[in-house]
C-alpha cells in the first residue's frame, strides 16, 4: 500500500506497529477516544497493509484512530516479514511526540533504525509481550542482540507480571513497566442472549446434547495441534462418545492433521474447518462447550480472552504468557500442564457435567470483563504514562 495519512501535524503519542490487525485496530480506535477526551493527540504509524499467511480483510477507511501507512520494502525471511520503512525516522522527528511506543517485536527493522534517532525529549517505549516460555533464542548471538536493544529503552508496556520478570532479567535493571494487557473487540464476541448457543449449534449442524471443543489457531508444531489430535483419539471411546473436537486455522500440518484424522473411526467427530472469517469464529465459540490452546510457545494469545467474552470456559496450556490472568486459579478452565500430553485434562474436560461448564464459562467472561476491556485498558496505558 502506498503512503496514506488522514491526518498529520505534530501530537503527544506515537505508536509504530507492523500491519492493521482486527484486535490492534480496535483497541486503537479505542485508545483515540481516550486521548480525545484528555485532549492528547495519537498517531499510528502502520509499517505495512499486512504480511504472509495474514487473511483478515481490513478496510482503513473505516479506522476511528489517527494513522498512516508508510511506504517500505517487506521482505520475507524463514515465513517472518521485514518492514523496512527508511521515511519512519523522519516522520516519528516531524511529530516530535512526547512518547512514542515501539509495537510489532523488539527486532522490527523499521523499529531499530527509528530508536537511535528520537529526539532526546522523547520518551521510548517498547510494547513487549514476551517471557521467559516464549523465547525462540534463549542464548547465543540473538540473545545478546536482543539485551542491548533492550536496554535502550526508556519504558516498557508489558501485558502481565511474567512479561514485566523477563524484560528485568534481560536488561539485568528494575525495569519502567506500564502494564498494557492485549484486548479484543469484546462487543463483538459476547453472548447475547441464551438462544446464541442454540442458534449456532443450528447453523453449524451440531446437535444440543455435543460435547464440543473448539481450539483456535495456526496448524504450527509450536500449537501443539497434533498432540491434542492424538490425545483426542487416545480417550477411552465411552468420553468420545458424541463428542467433536475442532481445530478452526490453516498451516503447515494440515497435511498430517488430515492423515490422523482419515484414520480416526470414531467414536467422536474431529473438523478442520481451516481459515475463518471474525463472524465464523464467533459462530464456532458460541457453539462450543470448552475453548482449547494446548499451545508449547505463545506470548499472549488473544484467542483465549474471545472466548472469554463468549463465556466458555477454557483449556490452557500453562504456555500461555496470560495463562495466570484467565485462569483464576482454575475457577475459569483447566490448565494443561505438558502440550505433549495433555490427556489428562481432556479426559477431566470430556468428564465434567454440564452445570459446572457453565460455571466456569460465566467466571470466565466477569474475569474478562474486568481485566481485558478496551477502554479500561487504553484509560489505564494513559494514566501510567500521565498524560
Amino acid at each position: 500500500m502506498p503512503y496514506y495519512s488522514n491526518g498529520d501535524g505534530k501530537c503527544d503519542l506515537v505508536i509504530t506497529q507492523n500491519i492493521p490487525t482486527p484486535y490492534r485496530i480496535s483497541f486503537f480506535d479505542a485508545l483515540q477516544k481516550e486521548c480525545s477526551d484528555r485532549k492528547i493527540t495519537l498517531k499510528v504509524l502502520y509499517c505495512g497493509d499486512t504480511e504472509w499467511n495474514r487473511h483478515w480483510v481490513i478496510d482503513p477507511t473505516q479506522f476511528e484512530h489517527s494513522f498512516a501507512f508508510l511506504p517500505g520494502l517487506h521482505p520475507r525471511l524463514r515465513g517472518a516479514t521485514l518492514h523496512f520503512n527508511p521515511t519512519i525516522i523522519r516522520s516519528v522527528r516531524l511529530l516530535s511526540p512526547r512518547f512514542v511506543i515501539f509495537g510489532g517485536s523488539w527486532n522490527l527493522p523499521s523499529n531499530l533504525i527509528t530508536l537511535p534517532f528520537v529526539r532526546k525529549n522523547t520518551k521510548r517505549i517498547l510494547w513487549s509481550e514476551g517471557h521467559a516460555d516464549a523465547v525462540l533464542n534463549p542464548r547465543g548471538p540473538i540473545s545478546w542482540l536482543r539485551k542491548l536493544i533492550l536496554r535502550q529503552f526508556d519504558i516498557f508496556a508489558v501485558p502481565n507480571k511474567r512479561s514485566q520478570e523477563w524484560i528485568e532479567q534481560q536488561t539485568r535493571r528494575p525495569s519502567n513497566c506500564v502494564f498494557l494487557p492485549n484486548t479484543v473487540c469484546e462487543e463483538f464476541y459476547r453472548s447475547q442472549s441464551n438462544d446464541d448457543r442454540p442458534i449456532a449449534r443450528a447453523a453449524l449442524g451440531i446437535s444440543n446434547d455435543s460435547r464440543v471443543l473448539v481450539q483456535v489457531s495456526q496448524l504450527e508444531p509450536r500449537k501443539g495441534v497434533i498432540e491434542l489430535v492424538r490425545n483426542y483419539i487416545s480417550l477411552d471411546a465411552s468420553l468420545r462418545t458424541n463428542s467433536m473436537l475442532v481445530i478452526l486455522g490453516e498451516g503447515r500440518l494440515r497435511s498430517d492433521l488430515e492423515a490422523l484424522v482419515g484414520n480416526f473411526s470414531g467414536p467422536g467427530r474431529i473438523l478442520l474447518p481451516g481459515h475463518q472469517s471474525s463472524e465464523g469464529v464467533r459462530s464456532w465459540l458460541h457453539a462450543a462447550d470448552w475453548f482449547v490452546l494446548n499451545t508449547h510457545i505463545d506470548p499472549n494469545p488473544l484467542t483465549p480472552i474471545e472466548a472469554s467474552f463468549a463465556s466458555l470456559p477454557l483449556l490452557l496450556s500453562k504456555k500461555a504468557g496470560n495463562s495466570d490472568e484467565l485462569l483464576c486459579n482454575g475457577e475459569a478452565g483447566l490448565r494443561i500442564h505438558d502440550a505433549s500430553n495433555p490427556r489428562c485434562e481432556l479426559e477431566t474436560a470430556m468428564s465434567l457435567p454440564k452445570s459446572r461448564l457453565v460455571e466456569m464459562g460465566v467466571c470466565a467472561r466477569l474475569n474478562a470483563e474486568r481485566r481485558f476491556q478496551r477502554r479500561a485498558a487504553a484509560n489505564a496505558l494513559l494514566t501510567q504514562l500521565g498524560i
